[in-house]
């Protein structure tokens, strides 16, 4: 059955339930594993469907060759999002620093490991993933000083103060829960 086929299915099931197909915002998109997918818009019954190579479904981004390293990215880049509009809280000095550690892993942690479940990472993107919530915890924490000069905390310091899991042992924790 040809794309043309099915969008033209899907259009009639529409119709008889009393829907439109609206073409503006109707996209579609091939899978394909060769890299230079060619884009070509789809033509049924008068209407044009353009042809995407990526959208956002359900807050996760699909792209037509499953590459998860931009999914990944715009992960992080929510979780960086939602962790500086959060940036009031971090900066106060009247809340005590385990509230503030409680904050990102409730609040920004979700945000940046969402869907994490279905992706197939490598090690550059568990390190991406690492060097993020490093980023994190040196905000809330601090810099330290040693014989009278501050520096940034290093990352097994951090390791020592943050006793729960990290992101990148989070992210495989729930992949081994979801194949047994």
């Amino acid at each position: 059955m040809t794309a043309t086929e099915v969008v033209t299915q899907i259009t009639e099931a529409a119709v008889s339930a009393g829907l439109v197909t609206n073409e503006n915002n109707t996209t579609y998109m091939k899978i394909n594993r060769n890299i230079m997918n060619s884009e070509q818009d789809l033509i049924t019954n008068g209407q044009v469907f353009e042809d995407v190579q990526n959208f956002r479904y359900v807050g996760a981004l699909i792209n037509s060759v499953n590459v998860k390293s931009d999914e990944i990215k715009s992960r992080v880049t929510a979780g960086n999002r939602c962790f500086y509009s959060l940036r009031q809280i971090f900066r106060s000095r009247t809340m005590r620093k385990a509230v503030k550690i409680k904050i990102p892993k409730t609040m920004v942690k979700p945000v940046a490991v969402y869907g994490s479940e279905t992706w197939a990472t490598t090690e550059m993107e568990m390190k991406r993933l690492s060097t993020y919530e490093n980023k994190i915890l040196r905000r809330i924490h601090g810099p330290v000083v040693e014989q009278e000069i501050w520096r940034i905390r290093n990352n097994h310091e951090l390791r020592e103060l943050y006793v729960d899991l990290n992101i990148v042992a989070d992210i495989k924790k729930k992949i081994f829960e979801r194949e047994t």
